[in-house]
């Protein structure tokens, strides 16, 4: 029975997973949203010498990034109930699009920040109410829409360095790379027409004001976790293997593609295995494998252990953000869409408070003591994996 993720309809999903049109909008929105947040890094260093920048104001466009996620997860939901999920589609996908324009275009920090700010308010807001639809359609299949969507998000990201590198390199300058994701997100604009009728169903009219259960909120710490040990590594790893094994910084960065090689293997295994086995054991495998890869990356004194435990961190952390979102959102039951907004407040949240706590730490006692706090963040990420099933599998014997 094919699954038609339509606006209007909510007919119960069959035992296969089909790939329908609105899914593959999920997949395209998803990735591109990625390849903003991957850009901003590469772009900057060009970008600083355009508008005279100091490393504070360039740091301001990765918090304005996350800032917006917040802003997303603190209001999202009530706006996409009050626009209609279709107008908040256009909305957020015509917003991205100003901000990017806003971003290319402008001539001081001011404008370059708030361009950015919107992006993360708008793909934010995309990904929200595309995820609720996705997860409203395909109920238990969620999770392999989840997966597959994070692989793709993982693709595309990794793309989007390439992408400048050889806008450059062609002598386009790097804003050639932007314009050709706006033109994809412009290419997006007609399907969303095929999303549904605008007209608002009684479900989402109707906003639902009970409390999450604990199991949703256990999740949602995982992912908290997880997404702030995922960024705290991957923006610090260079900078760790140049202090501890004393090699270039060239070195140090092709280095770094270790941990991202990890992630694609790693949500591309996911993708596979969790037709097989339960969220739950594999969040758990997840936990161990990247509490073993980052205590090599960290303690290790030799670049083959280094990398490779960088490369374990990753595989073992590429799952437990899609994982932890499809079991927090099926524990939310019907109250899909204020659980997906509080994960990206909780996305957000992590993005603004992990990396610049690391640095701040860095900076006065180093880059290994500073380390603790990822390590200590791993465990404990471990140990919540652990209560959370438990306290999902209580909740399920007493339905």
């Amino acid at each position: 029975m094919s699954v038609q993720l339509q606006e209007t309809k909510s007919d119960p999903p069959g035992n296969q997973f089909f790939r329908t049109r609105l899914i593959w909008i999920y997949y395209a929105l998803v990735g591109l949203g990625c390849y903003i947040m991957s850009a901003l890094g590469p772009v900057m260093p060009f970008l600083r010498t355009e508008l005279s920048m100091n490393y504070r104001l360039v740091g301001l466009h990765f918090s304005a990034f996350a800032m917006g996620s917040v802003l997303a997860g603190t209001i999202g939901d009530r706006l996409v109930h009050k626009l209609g999920r279709v107008q908040s589609l256009w909305f957020s996908v015509g917003g991205t699009i100003c901000g990017l324009l806003s971003f290319i275009c402008a001539t001081h920090p001011a404008f370059t920040i708030f361009g950015i700010l919107a992006c993360g308010f708008c793909c934010s807001l995309t990904y929200q109410t595309l995820a609720t639809v996705v997860s409203e359609q395909l109920g238990e299949n969620r999770t392999l829409a989840f997966m597959e969507a994070e692989v793709v998000a993982m693709l595309v990201g990794g793309a989007a360095p390439f992408a400048v590198s050889v806008s450059v390199s062609a002598k386009l300058g790097w804003r050639a790379a932007f314009v050709a994701l706006i033109l994809f997100y412009m290419a997006t604009i007609p399907s969303l027409k095929k999303f549904g009728p605008t007209k608002q169903t009684t479900v989402e009219r109707q906003i639902v004001e009970g409390k999450l259960p604990l199991a949703y909120w256990s999740y949602a710490m995982v992912i908290f976790l997880s997404v702030a040990a995922e960024w705290s590594t991957a923006f610090w790893s260079a900078d760790y293997l140049v202090y501890r094994l004393s090699i270039s910084k060239a070195a140090a960065a092709a280095a770094v593609g270790a941990f991202f090689v990890g992630m694609v293997c790693g949500r591309f295994s996911g993708s596979r295995l969790v037709r097989r086995h339960t969220a739950s054991r594999l969040l758990t495998i997840s936990g161990f494998i990247s509490v073993t890869g980052f205590l090599l990356f960290w303690l290790g004194t030799n670049s083959f252990v280094n990398i490779s435990g960088l490369f374990l961190t990753g595989l073992g952390i590429a799952n437990m953000y899609p994982l932890s979102f499809a079991v927090a959102v099926a524990a939310a039951e019907d109250q899909a869409s204020k659980a997906i907004a509080r994960i990206s407040l909780m996305c957000g949240g992590a993005l603004l408070v992990m990396p610049l706590g690391l640095s701040f730490i860095a900076d006065r006692t180093g880059l290994f003591n500073a380390y603790y706090i990822v390590a200590f963040d791993l465990l404990l990420c471990l140990c919540t994996i652990v209560w959370a099933g438990s306290i999902a599998r209580r909740r399920k014997s007493h339905i």
